[in-house]
C-alpha cells in the first residue's frame, strides 16, 4: 500500500463534511417478549433496568469465566430490544440464551435478511436525515414511507448515527445520502475510521480468550452498579482491584504495514500480536490493533514489531 491511498480523498471528505457507508458483518436480533428486559439485564453487562425507550448501548455477553462470547449493541425499542452482532455470532449469542432463558416469556426473531445497516460520519452528519437524536439515543425516520431506526452513537467519529434500513431499501437510503451531498465510503476508509476509533472485530481483533475490560471500546457499556449477570464475579473482582489487567487492546503505528500475526516485542520480549492492519490518514502511518502486554500499554512506548519499530498508541487517535 501507498503511503497515500486512492480512498484517502473519501476520509477527508467525511471528516470535513459527511460520509455515510453499509456496516459490513453485522446483523441483527429482535428479542421480545413480555419479560425482555428484566431477562437480558440478567445476561449482559449493561443496565437494561436504566435504558430507557428508543436509546442504543454498548453491551457485551460473557461466559461464567467472565470471558466474552460477544460484543453487543442493543436497540432499545418500545416493543422489542434489537441486539446488534456479528455475522457470525448471532446464532451462538441466540443459543447461548434460549439456554438461560428458561421459563422466561421472551421470543427471538432472526432480522438478518430483513434489516441493513449503515453508519453515517462527520461533522455534517447531524444536520443530513429530517430527525436526528441526542447521543444514546434512537429515533425514527420514514424512508419512502417505511420506518427506519436512527440511533446517535457517535462512533466510530462524533457525530455519528447508525442506521437501521429495512433490507429492500438499502439503495434508496444510499440514493438519499448521496443526493443530501454525503460521500459514499469504500470499505477501507470506513475500516481506518473505525481501527482510529478503537472498535475492534469480534473474532479477529479478539475473541472469547479476552475479558470485556480489556478493549477501552467495550468499558462504557459496562455497569458496576446493576445486580448479578453472567461473568459479573470476574468484572466486579477486577474492577474491586483497580482493572490491573495484564493485557490492553492498543494500537500500534509504524512506517510500513505490519501483516497479522506479527510478534511485538520488547527487551526480547514477546509483548503481543498484531491482528489487522491499515493506513491511518489522522497519523500519516501504518495503524495495527493488538492486545499488548501492560508493561508496553502507556502511549509513546516504542516497541519492535517484525523488522521495523512501532510505537504504541491509546485508542481512539486523536487528530493533531
Amino acid at each position: 500500500m501507498s503511503s497515500h491511498p486512492a480512498w484517502e480523498s473519501q476520509y477527508r471528505a467525511a471528516r470535513r463534511g459527511c460520509g455515510f457507508y453499509p456496516v459490513p458483518g453485522r446483523v441483527l436480533t429482535a428479542l421480545n417478549g413480555a419479560e425482555r428486559n428484566s431477562f437480558l439485564h440478567g445476561m449482559v453487562v449493561s443496565d437494561v433496568h436504566k435504558a430507557p425507550e428508543y436509546s442504543w448501548t454498548i453491551s457485551a455477553l460473557l461466559n461464567p469465566r467472565g470471558k466474552m462470547t460477544s460484543d453487543l449493541a442493543l436497540y432499545h425499542l418500545p416493543d422489542a430490544i434489537w441486539i446488534e452482532t456479528e455475522q457470525g455470532l448471532r446464532e451462538t449469542v441466540e443459543t447461548t440464551l434460549r439456554r438461560y432463558a428458561l421459563r422466561a416469556v421472551i421470543g427471538f426473531e432472526n432480522l438478518s435478511d430483513s434489516w441493513s445497516i449503515f453508519d453515517i460520519i462527520g461533522p455534517e452528519a447531524g444536520g443530513l436525515p429530517d430527525s436526528v437524536p441526542e447521543p444514546g439515543q434512537v429515533a425514527t425516520l420514514l424512508l419512502e414511507g417505511e420506518t427506519t431506526c436512527l440511533a446517535r452513537t457517535d462512533l466510530p467519529l462524533g457525530p455519528a448515527l447508525r442506521w437501521l434500513v429495512p433490507a429492500g431499501l438499502a439503495e434508496a437510503a444510499t440514493d438519499r445520502m448521496v443526493a443530501l451531498g454525503a460521500t459514499t465510503l469504500v470499505p477501507e476508509a470506513a475500516r481506518a475510521f473505525r481501527m482510529e476509533a478503537g472498535i475492534p472485530v469480534f473474532g479477529s481483533d479478539i475473541g472469547t480468550d479476552n475479558l470485556v475490560m480489556e478493549v477501552p471500546y467495550y468499558k462504557q457499556g459496562i455497569s458496576y452498579e446493576k445486580g448479578c449477570y453472567i461473568g459479573q464475579e470476574t468484572v466486579a473482582r477486577l474492577h474491586s482491584r483497580g482493572e490491573n489487567l495484564a493485557r490492553h487492546l492498543r494500537g500500534i503505528l509504524t512506517a510500513s504495514a505490519a501483516e497479522p500475526r506479527t510478534k511485538l516485542s520488547s527487551e526480547d520480549r514477546e509483548v503481543g500480536t498484531v491482528t489487522s492492519t491499515t493506513w491511518s490518514p489522522t497519523a500519516g502511518k501504518h495503524l495495527s490493533l493488538a492486545m499488548v502486554h501492560r508493561s508496553v500499554m502507556e502511549s509513546g512506548t516504542v516497541v519492535q514489531v517484525g523488522p521495523q519499530c512501532g510505537t504504541v498508541m491509546e485508542l481512539p487517535l486523536q487528530e493533531g
